[in-house]
């Protein structure tokens, strides 16, 4: 899962809240992350944001090295195999609840942090649940923004110039690097 941090806290501080939200949302399971800047496509500036995996495997408090953790469960003799994995959402509805559980948890975190530095704190409900007109945001998705940051040709209409840097794209560094 990948989860937008505040621009406005020193890094140190957008790390622990990456840790938190990990130790959190993983609830025992094991997580790794990383936690990165990038600059935002179309507002300039740093756009730092965390990644986050999520082990699907729960721990059960039987003692096996690492290798054995990854077997298959066995259900008849549970200390032969490894950790049992966790179903997946058996609906939509329930997924969709899950990942509304995860956001709350997300802003909850945010919310200790961007107090600590006095800013103003995020809500993770939609602008429809908050009671607010629907302002979409400005979001090209990723062919879109390929599109405009390719070298302008001769009758291509004109690239937008605060999109970025197209060779930092090509080198990997940029904008589209990674899975984002």
């Amino acid at each position: 899962m990948n989860v937008a941090l505040c621009r406005s806290i020193p890094m140190d501080s957008n790390i622990d809240v990456a840790k938190t939200i990990g130790y959190r949302i993983a609830a025992g399971r094991p997580f790794s992350g990383a936690v990165h800047q990038k600059p935002a496509a179309l507002e300039g500036g740093e756009q730092p944001h965390c990644h986050l995996m999520i082990s699907q495997l729960m721990p059960d408090g039987i003692q096996r090295d690492i290798v054995q953790i990854f077997d298959r469960y066995n259900a008849a003799h549970p200390e032969k195999g490894g950790w049992k994995k966790i179903p997946a959402p058996e609906t939509l509805p329930m997924a969709k609840l899950e990942q509304i559980e995860r956001r709350r948890v997300c802003a909850e975190v945010l919310n200790v942090a961007q107090d600590r530095f006095g800013l103003e704190p995020v809500d993770h409900r939609s602008n429809k649940e908050r009671g607010l007109p629907s302002a979409g945001g400005k979001h090209l998705g990723a062919a879109r923004l390929r599109r405009h940051l390719q070298p302008q040709r001769q009758g291509d209409p004109a690239r937008p110039a605060d999109l970025g840097d197209p060779r930092s794209v090509r080198r990997g560094r940029g904008l589209l690097a990674g899975a984002h």
